[in-house]
């Protein structure tokens, strides 16, 4: 999809006309390395089979105005479906999957950098359990009934995350001063328009293995 007559200008509008859907449709590309230069192609995936890429979103939301309890909703969807119907509420495109817990461990002996630590470490703690049944799923495809009533042997992958500032830099283990797909510091952000790898080749990308 391009905005000009000369395919100079590309358009990017939904989901399955990006680079990442066609590179795991084609290549079945490790999700962990798909950004980097270097990738190994692993193998094809199989004819007649599809990707579902699979959509979570969370905002952390405080109950009362006048207190301190929260609600930390996962939301999930997917990309087959398309983004005009993703975004309406009516439609009910997004499903509830989790609410993750939000401790605030005033009752234990920890520093305030304690409490942090132990509240990131929860919460992915937590996303590993919700994503462990996708793992099996997402390398041996299981089969789905689309909305036409076919069923097709599907890949389900997560695809993307959908988050405030603050929950990313949580997903991508780093504070909230930096960003959360890069490593520029903040001295080198005036100017820059290359992006530098994402979190899965950063020092904290063990904390995903």
């Amino acid at each position: 999809h391009f905005a000009d007559e000369g395919m100079v200008h590309r358009m990017f509008s939904e989901m399955h006309i990006c680079d990442w859907w066609h590179g795991v449709q084609v290549f079945m590309i490790s999700m962990a390395l798909l950004c980097r230069a270097d990738v190994v192609i692993k193998a094809k995936l199989p004819k007649g089979r599809t990707v579902v890429p699979l959509i979570f979103a969370t905002d952390k939301t405080q109950v009362t105005d006048f207190s301190q309890n929260a609600m930390y909703p996962l939301y999930m969807s997917i990309g087959n479906i398309d983004k005009a119907t993703r975004r309406k509420p009516s439609l009910h495109a997004w499903i509830l999957v989790a609410y993750l817990p939000t401790p605030k461990l005033d009752d234990q002996e920890l520093t305030d950098l304690g409490a942090r630590v132990a509240r990131a470490r929860l919460f992915h703690r937590c996303m590993a359990e919700v994503v462990q049944p996708l793992i099996e799923a997402g390398k041996n495809g299981v089969m789905l009934t689309g909305g036409d009533g076919d069923v097709r042997h599907c890949h389900p992958i997560l695809a993307t995350y959908s988050g405030d500032h603050p929950e990313q830099c949580l997903v991508a283990c780093c504070m909230e001063t930096r960003c959360p797909r890069c490593l520029v510091e903040r001295s080198g952000w005036i100017g820059r328009t290359t992006p530098s790898p994402n979190f899965a080749v950063t020092p904290s990308a063990g904390i995903f293995s």
